[in-house]
């Protein structure tokens, strides 16, 4: 998964882009669960997860945890 140039839109590995609306949805069953997202040409799914916990930086910012992208079994 990729942000395309507009930034609202997702790229998937598969080379389909679209609008990250598209990617909560599956045509069958309709809305995903919060998290869950499905492309809707080739219905590769993934959630994202959070790896690790937030920390403090050396200028008193509070850096986010890292997202990665986990593969899901896919829903219709």
């Amino acid at each position: 998964m990729k942000i395309g140039e507009s930034y609202c839109n997702l790229i998937c590995k598969c080379g389909h882009e679209a609008d990250y609306d598209e990617f909560c949805r599956t045509p069958i069953r309709g809305e995903l669960p919060k998290g869950h997202h499905q492309c809707p040409r080739c219905h590769r799914a993934w959630t994202l997860v959070t790896k690790g916990k937030a920390t403090l930086g050396w200028s008193g910012m509070v850096l986010p945890p890292d997202l990665v992208v986990e593969p899901i079994s896919p829903s219709l």
